[in-house]
């Protein structure tokens, strides 16, 4: 009873409920980034974000600083993909590097993102984020395929969970 309400508190202050990202799902997204990065030389990277954004910080912009803190922009041809899901702010924002946005515009990451927080919000986190890793996957095979990626998996799989 402590724990629900200890739940509710924490979730009515800081954010959505986020009892849906336990080891199960933590495991299936990194899979899913693992799957999704075959077949092409592009490289994901989801962050999973608990807290609040700080202040008036856009979300764009808390999304570029991630970019930057966990080295996407020193993928070899440009080719990293962000996955930033905010919570706290209930958004999700894709951010590409440029070599990405050469070729796919952010028009489209942002359809892709709208069409995700949609299904998100409906239930079927998991099912959601799974769903958009493997249209990104697709999208970077279309325009980046490789069947073997001379520069190997140059970021690591699992989501970055911030509390």
């Amino acid at each position: 009873m402590f724990k629900d309400l200890l739940h509710n508190l924490k979730n009515r202050f800081f954010g959505a409920d986020s009892r849906w990202l336990d080891e199960r799902a933590i495991a299936a997204l990194t899979t899913a980034v693992k799957n999704g990065e075959r077949g092409h030389g592009g490289e994901l990277r989801l962050v999973i974000e608990r807290r609040p954004l700080p202040g008036d910080t856009p979300l764009q912009t808390r999304a570029e600083r991630h970019f930057s803190t966990l080295g996407l922009w020193n993928t070899e041809d440009r080719s990293a993909v962000l996955i930033y899901l905010n919570l706290a702010a209930s958004q999700l924002y894709i951010l590409a590097d440029s070599g990405v946005l050469a070729v796919i515009p952010q028009n489209i990451w942002d359809d892709l993102a709208a069409r995700t927080l949609r299904q998100f919000k409906a239930g079927g986190e998991v099912a959601a984020l799974d769903s958009l890793i493997a249209d990104s996957a697709a999208l970077l095979r279309q325009h980046f395929g490789k069947p073997d990626d001379p520069h190997g998996n140059e970021l690591p799989d699992n989501p970055v969970i911030i509390e």
